[in-house]
């Protein structure tokens, strides 16, 4: 996906909104789906140094690297599936708010992009932690939209 011409964030966002959804409809419980996300997550890490080691860190987010992405999309959906239910428009918003914050990278998610950019020890980091702010973000907001 991360080789698509357009738009290779938002299809690894959409393969992380399928898989979560594939996987609740499995019945895989929360902290089953808790555990697979973080190992996700570590696979994810580890794979990103892996590929910028092998570039010498000429680019510290690569556009075709889109594991980050799937992480940060499920992770928003899980929070989301925990504290309220899941429907059709809750879905739609996380995903569309998880997108607007994946790209604008608003405060903290565009600090924590900056900032561990800036090593190469830590640059693998900064891809997953910045989707992992966006979903925790997009969570926070699509819960407190379905309050109003």
């Amino acid at each position: 996906m991360g080789y698509l011409p357009k738009a290779p964030g938002t299809f690894g966002s959409l393969a992380g909104f399928v898989f979560f959804l594939a996987q609740v409809q499995m019945g895989l419980l929360l902290y089953t789906i808790t555990l697979g996300l973080l190992v996700l997550f570590l696979v994810g890490w580890l794979s990103c140094h892996h590929i910028l080691k092998s570039t010498n860190f000429q680019n510290t987010d690569p556009h075709y690297i889109v594991i980050d992405e799937v992480v940060g999309m499920e992770l928003a959906l899980l929070i989301v599936y925990y504290y309220q239910s899941l429907t059709l428009f809750s879905y739609l918003v996380c995903f569309v708010l998880f997108r607007i914050l994946d790209i604008a990278k608003p405060g903290p998610i565009g600090w924590a992009d900056r900032f561990f950019a800036r090593s190469s020890s830590t640059a693998a980091l900064g891809i997953m932690l910045d989707d992992i702010l966006a979903g925790i973000g997009a969570a926070v907001f699509t819960c407190l939209l379905s309050l109003f």
